[in-house]
C-alpha cells in the first residue's frame, strides 16, 4: 500500500485474531495506525500520559513509514487531521480524579476542522512549519474536559476502534511526568502494583466492543532518554497484559464483532 523507504517499527503480532503491532516508542504506533487504511476511528487511549500536543511539520508525513517525524509526545493529532481517528477516550490508571476521559474531535463539537493556525510557545512554533495543531477549544479541554465513566462511552457501530496502550500506564518509575496524579508524585509507587491497574483497565475494555487494531508501546526507550517503563520490567508487564487480552479477547467475549 506505501512504498517502503524505511524499517516498520517494532513488531506485528496478534491477540485473539485482532492485528497488534507492538513498538518502543509511541510515536512508532502511528505507523501502524496509517498502514492499517483505517479511517474515522475512535482511539482507546490507556496511558499515563495524554501524548496530545499539537505541532508536527505536515510537509513530511506523506505515508506511514514517516511516523519518526513525530514524537511520543504528538503522534495523536496529525492521526486526527489525516481522519485515521475521530473520537479518543484516555484513560489513565495511575490517576482517580482524571482516570478517564472523553475527547471529542468533531468539527460539530469544536468549530472548524483541527488544522488552523498554529499556536506560539516561547518562539518555538511557526505557522509556516506546523499546522497539524488543534483547535483552541480542543486544546483547552485537554486535562479539563468532562470525566466520564464507562456507561458514558458511546462507539457508534460503524465506526472502528483502536485500542492504544502504553504499558506505562501500568508501570512507570517517571512519576513526575505522570498526568493528574492526586497522590505526592514523589511518594508515589508508579512501578509496583501493575497487575492491579492491567486488571482495572481490562474490566473496562470488556465493556467496549472488540477492537480491530491494538497497538502497545513499551516506552523503554534506549534505558535512558524516553525511558518511562525500567526495562528489566517490560517482559514481565507485558506477559500479564498479554495473557489478560487473549483472555478478554478469547471466545468468551461478548462484545461488538468486529467492523467490516
Amino acid at each position: 500500500m506505501f512504498s517502503k523507504t524505511k524499517s516498520a517499527p517494532g513488531i506485528l503480532t496478534s491477540i485473539e485474531g485482532i492485528p497488534a503491532g507492538l513498538v518502543n516508542n509511541h510515536n512508532e504506533a502511528f505507523f501502524y495506525w496509517m498502514a492499517s487504511g483505517v479511517k474515522n476511528a475512535v482511539l482507546f487511549h490507556v496511558d499515563a500520559h495524554p501524548d496530545m500536543n499539537g505541532a508536527v511539520n505536515v510537509g513530511r508525513i506523506k505515508s506511514a513509514y514517516d511516523y519518526d517525524e513525530m514524537s511520543p509526545a504528538n503522534f495523536i493529532c496529525p492521526a486526527v487531521n489525516l481522519e485515521i481517528i475521530s473520537s479518543i477516550y484516555w484513560l489513565n490508571p495511575h490517576s482517580i480524579k482524571r482516570k478517564l476521559q472523553g475527547l471529542c474531535v468533531t468539527e460539530t463539537e469544536y468549530g472548524k476542522p483541527l488544522r488552523s493556525n498554529c499556536f506560539k510557545h516561547k518562539g518555538c512554533f511557526f505557522q509556516s512549519r506546523f499546522d497539524y495543531v488543534w483547535s483552541k477549544g480542543f486544546y483547552l479541554e485537554i486535562g479539563k474536559g468532562k470525566n466520564i465513566t464507562t456507561k458514558d462511552i458511546m462507539i457508534p457501530q460503524e465506526s472502528p476502534l483502536i485500542l492504544d496502550i502504553d504499558i506505562d500506564a501500568f508501570c512507570c518509575h517517571e512519576t513526575a511526568s505522570i498526568s493528574y496524579l492526586s497522590e505526592d508524585k514523589n511518594n508515589y509507587e508508579g512501578v509496583s502494583g501493575f497487575e492491579k491497574r492491567i486488571d482495572e483497565t481490562a474490566s473496562i475494555l470488556a465493556t467496549l466492543p472488540r477492537p480491530d487494531l491494538i497497538t502497545i508501546a513499551t516506552s523503554h526507550g534506549d534505558g535512558t532518554k524516553e525511558c518511562y517503563v525500567p526495562p528489566a520490567m517490560v517482559k514481565e508487564v507485558l506477559r500479564y497484559l498479554d495473557f489478560r487480552l487473549n483472555d478478554l479477547f478469547g471466545r468468551s467475549y461478548k462484545g461488538r464483532e468486529p467492523f467490516d
